[in-house]
Protein backbone atom coordinates (compact mmCIF):
# COMPACT_ATOMS: atom_id res chain seq x y z
CA UNK A 1 0.00 0.00 0.00
CA UNK A 2 0.93 3.43 -0.97
CA UNK A 3 2.35 6.17 0.82
CA UNK A 4 -1.14 7.95 -0.89
CA UNK A 5 -3.13 5.21 -0.47
CA UNK A 6 -2.51 4.92 3.10
CA UNK A 7 -3.62 8.61 3.82
CA UNK A 8 -6.60 8.46 1.38
CA UNK A 9 -7.77 4.97 3.69
CA UNK A 10 -7.01 7.46 6.96
CA UNK A 11 -8.72 10.17 6.25
CA UNK A 12 -12.03 8.27 4.95
CA UNK A 13 -11.59 6.75 8.60
CA UNK A 14 -11.27 9.48 10.30
CA UNK A 15 -14.13 11.39 7.97
CA UNK A 16 -16.71 8.73 9.65
CA UNK A 17 -17.09 9.54 13.12
CA UNK A 18 -16.44 13.56 12.08
CA UNK A 19 -19.65 12.79 9.98
CA UNK A 20 -21.46 11.81 13.05
CA UNK A 21 -19.90 14.94 15.10
CA UNK A 22 -21.36 17.12 12.29
CA UNK A 23 -24.99 15.18 12.28
CA UNK A 24 -25.16 15.62 15.60
CA UNK A 25 -24.47 19.87 15.17
CA UNK A 26 -25.65 20.46 11.85
CA UNK A 27 -28.13 18.06 10.75
CA UNK A 28 -27.93 14.67 8.50
CA UNK A 29 -27.78 16.27 5.00
CA UNK A 30 -24.25 17.77 6.04
CA UNK A 31 -22.99 14.41 7.55
CA UNK A 32 -23.81 12.40 4.00
CA UNK A 33 -22.22 15.08 2.68
CA UNK A 34 -19.14 14.43 4.42
CA UNK A 35 -19.08 10.93 4.71
CA UNK A 36 -19.75 10.56 1.30
CA UNK A 37 -16.83 12.48 -0.11
CA UNK A 38 -14.59 10.46 2.05
CA UNK A 39 -16.27 7.13 0.54
CA UNK A 40 -15.89 8.61 -2.93
CA UNK A 41 -12.32 9.67 -2.39
CA UNK A 42 -11.20 6.34 -1.24
CA UNK A 43 -12.74 4.36 -3.74
CA UNK A 44 -10.62 6.70 -6.76
CA UNK A 45 -7.74 6.01 -4.86
CA UNK A 46 -7.50 3.08 -3.15
CA UNK A 47 -7.69 -0.10 -4.75
CA UNK A 48 -9.91 -2.94 -2.66
CA UNK A 49 -11.45 -0.24 -0.42
CA UNK A 50 -15.08 -1.39 -0.63
CA UNK A 51 -14.00 -4.96 0.75
CA UNK A 52 -12.01 -3.38 3.68
CA UNK A 53 -15.57 -1.16 4.12
CA UNK A 54 -17.83 -4.14 3.91
CA UNK A 55 -15.58 -6.35 6.02
CA UNK A 56 -15.43 -3.47 8.75
CA UNK A 57 -19.62 -3.08 8.03
CA UNK A 58 -20.15 -6.30 8.97
CA UNK A 59 -17.74 -6.80 11.53
CA UNK A 60 -19.27 -3.97 13.48
CA UNK A 61 -22.69 -4.57 12.78
CA UNK A 62 -22.76 -8.02 13.99
CA UNK A 63 -20.25 -6.93 16.94
CA UNK A 64 -22.93 -3.83 17.68
CA UNK A 65 -25.96 -6.57 17.75
CA UNK A 66 -24.33 -8.93 19.85
CA UNK A 67 -22.90 -6.77 22.36
CA UNK A 68 -23.12 -2.68 21.82
CA UNK A 69 -26.91 -2.17 21.60
CA UNK A 70 -28.01 -5.05 24.20
CA UNK A 71 -25.16 -3.65 26.80
CA UNK A 72 -26.39 -0.19 26.00
CA UNK A 73 -29.78 -1.51 26.84
CA UNK A 74 -28.78 -3.25 29.87
CA UNK A 75 -26.93 0.06 31.21
CA UNK A 76 -29.75 2.07 30.86
CA UNK A 77 -32.26 -0.19 32.60
CA UNK A 78 -29.88 -0.67 36.00
CA UNK A 79 -29.76 3.63 35.23
CA UNK A 80 -33.28 3.60 35.34
CA UNK A 81 -33.65 1.00 38.24
CA UNK A 82 -30.99 3.36 40.21
CA UNK A 83 -32.94 6.28 39.71
CA UNK A 84 -35.42 7.14 42.41
CA UNK A 85 -37.20 9.69 40.38
CA UNK A 86 -37.86 7.44 37.75
CA UNK A 87 -40.57 5.21 37.12
CA UNK A 88 -38.71 2.05 35.12
CA UNK A 89 -40.35 1.26 31.98
CA UNK A 90 -39.80 -1.61 29.57
CA UNK A 91 -40.55 -1.75 26.46
CA UNK A 92 -39.64 -4.18 23.73
CA UNK A 93 -39.75 -1.49 20.80
CA UNK A 94 -37.68 0.37 22.77
CA UNK A 95 -35.39 -1.85 22.96
CA UNK A 96 -35.46 -3.37 19.37
CA UNK A 97 -35.10 0.41 18.48
CA UNK A 98 -32.04 0.37 20.42
CA UNK A 99 -30.71 -2.61 19.86
CA UNK A 100 -31.30 -1.71 15.92
CA UNK A 101 -30.22 2.24 16.16
CA UNK A 102 -27.00 1.57 17.88
CA UNK A 103 -26.28 -1.75 17.40
CA UNK A 104 -26.31 -1.80 13.62
CA UNK A 105 -26.05 1.89 12.44
CA UNK A 106 -23.33 2.99 15.13
CA UNK A 107 -22.16 -0.37 15.34
CA UNK A 108 -21.53 -0.81 11.48
CA UNK A 109 -20.31 2.74 11.18
CA UNK A 110 -17.42 2.35 13.65
CA UNK A 111 -16.99 -1.36 12.52
CA UNK A 112 -15.89 1.02 9.10
CA UNK A 113 -13.65 3.02 11.03
CA UNK A 114 -11.99 0.56 12.53
CA UNK A 115 -11.62 -0.99 9.01
CA UNK A 116 -9.58 1.47 7.75
CA UNK A 117 -7.77 3.32 10.48
CA UNK A 118 -6.17 -0.36 10.39
CA UNK A 119 -5.54 -1.00 7.15
CA UNK A 120 -3.95 2.58 6.93
CA UNK A 121 -2.16 3.19 10.16
CA UNK A 122 -1.45 -1.20 10.66
CA UNK A 123 -2.84 -0.50 14.35
CA UNK A 124 -3.91 -3.80 16.50
CA UNK A 125 -6.91 -4.39 17.26
CA UNK A 126 -6.86 -3.81 20.67
CA UNK A 127 -5.15 -0.29 19.96
CA UNK A 128 -8.49 -0.16 17.55
CA UNK A 129 -10.58 -1.24 20.73
CA UNK A 130 -9.31 1.57 22.38
CA UNK A 131 -10.13 4.11 19.51
CA UNK A 132 -13.86 2.72 18.94
CA UNK A 133 -14.47 2.85 23.13
CA UNK A 134 -13.38 7.14 22.99
CA UNK A 135 -15.21 7.51 19.91
CA UNK A 136 -18.78 5.82 21.27
CA UNK A 137 -18.25 7.58 25.23
CA UNK A 138 -17.32 11.06 23.27
CA UNK A 139 -20.68 10.28 20.93
CA UNK A 140 -22.31 9.91 23.90
CA UNK A 141 -20.58 12.95 25.97
CA UNK A 142 -21.11 15.13 22.81
CA UNK A 143 -24.68 15.07 22.91
CA UNK A 144 -26.49 17.16 25.39
CA UNK A 145 -29.67 15.03 26.32
CA UNK A 146 -27.51 11.99 26.77
CA UNK A 147 -25.00 13.57 28.63
CA UNK A 148 -27.17 14.91 31.02
CA UNK A 149 -28.39 11.55 31.98
CA UNK A 150 -25.41 10.09 32.07
CA UNK A 151 -24.74 12.58 34.49
CA UNK A 152 -27.28 13.75 36.27
CA UNK A 153 -29.58 9.97 36.30
CA UNK A 154 -29.27 6.47 38.08
CA UNK A 155 -26.02 6.50 40.87
CA UNK A 156 -24.15 9.79 38.46
CA UNK A 157 -21.30 9.77 36.46
CA UNK A 158 -19.23 7.48 38.55
CA UNK A 159 -21.01 4.61 37.94
CA UNK A 160 -22.83 5.24 34.16
CA UNK A 161 -19.78 6.56 32.76
CA UNK A 162 -17.60 3.10 33.42
CA UNK A 163 -20.66 1.07 32.57
CA UNK A 164 -21.15 2.47 29.09
CA UNK A 165 -17.40 2.64 28.54
CA UNK A 166 -16.86 -1.24 29.42
CA UNK A 167 -20.09 -2.18 26.94
CA UNK A 168 -17.70 0.10 24.50
CA UNK A 169 -15.04 -1.99 24.80
CA UNK A 170 -15.98 -5.30 24.76
CA UNK A 171 -18.08 -4.22 21.69
CA UNK A 172 -14.66 -3.00 20.02
CA UNK A 173 -13.24 -6.52 21.15
CA UNK A 174 -15.48 -8.05 19.62
CA UNK A 175 -15.88 -6.44 16.53
CA UNK A 176 -12.05 -6.08 15.82
CA UNK A 177 -11.88 -10.09 16.13
CA UNK A 178 -14.48 -10.20 13.41
CA UNK A 179 -12.93 -8.14 11.38
CA UNK A 180 -9.81 -9.99 11.10
CA UNK A 181 -11.94 -13.29 10.80
CA UNK A 182 -13.37 -11.72 7.76
CA UNK A 183 -9.94 -10.47 6.64
CA UNK A 184 -7.97 -13.83 7.01
CA UNK A 185 -11.12 -15.20 4.92
CA UNK A 186 -11.05 -12.93 2.31
CA UNK A 187 -7.35 -13.16 2.01
CA UNK A 188 -7.38 -16.85 2.03
CA UNK A 189 -10.23 -16.83 -1.12
CA UNK A 190 -7.65 -14.36 -2.88
CA UNK A 191 -4.94 -16.73 -2.85
CA UNK A 192 -6.24 -19.94 -4.03
CA UNK A 193 -5.09 -20.48 -7.13
CA UNK A 194 -7.38 -21.35 -10.03
CA UNK A 195 -6.81 -25.01 -10.95
CA UNK A 196 -7.66 -25.81 -14.69
CA UNK A 197 -9.35 -29.31 -14.93
CA UNK A 198 -8.51 -31.64 -18.19
CA UNK A 199 -11.72 -31.92 -20.34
Amino acid sequence: MSKVERSVTVMAGLALPAALVVGAMMGQMAALVIGGLAILAAWRYVPGIWRTIGTGLLGGAIAGVLVLGPGFRLAMRVVAILDPERQVEFSLGGTFLIVVLIGVILGGALGVLAALLRKGLGWSGLVMAGVMTFAVVGLLLLDTGLRSELVELGAGPWLNIPMFTAVSFVYGLLANRLIDRFEVKRSRQTTIEPVEVPT
